[in-house]
């Protein structure tokens, strides 16, 4: 066997990586996170919940 090597002038491109959002959403549940969920009227949510 030769040894033999690649050759030099190949061109790197770069990639950017994106993920499913599905599998995105299920390892985030794993580590115990979330994504931002989009609410109409978040601050009304947070006054009824938290109204005394």
């Amino acid at each position: 066997m030769k040894n033999t090597e690649a050759p030099k002038n190949t061109k790197k491109t770069s990639r950017n990586f994106s993920p499913k959002l599905s599998n995105l959403e299920v390892s985030l549940s794993y580590e115990g996170l979330s994504l931002k969920a989009k609410n109409k009227s978040p601050w009304r949510k947070l006054k009824r919940q938290y109204a005394r």
